[in-house]
């Protein structure tokens, strides 16, 4: 917050990103975002962040925390490895048929 006194009249504030931390100029003194982008981006992690709950991987057991409601396994590995165990026991059950 600038204080009284602190700033001339005329001259652009020297203000702080509240998404990037890049100091940028203005020449309002409430600007918060430094470009749309920035404004953009940071709207859409907080609105992300509101979304957020915790799961447990099917195939470790692990907590994770996602933003997805269809997000069922903690990485890429478990995934794959969960659909090669699927897979496997397709084909064994295939062959006791």
């Amino acid at each position: 917050m600038i204080k009284a006194g602190e700033h001339k009249v005329g001259e652009p504030f020297r203000l702080t990103c509240k998404n990037c931390g890049k100091t940028f100029e203005s020449i309002r003194s409430n600007t918060i975002f430094c470009c749309s982008k920035c404004c953009a981006d940071f709207n859409r992690h907080e609105k992300t962040k509101s979304r957020e709950h915790e799961r447990i991987c099917l195939n470790c057991g692990q907590t994770f925390v996602t933003s997805r409601a269809d997000k069922k396994y903690c990485s890429e590995i478990c995934r794959n490895s969960a659909h090669i165990a699927r897979r496997r026991a397709k084909r064994s059950k295939e062959k006791t048929e």
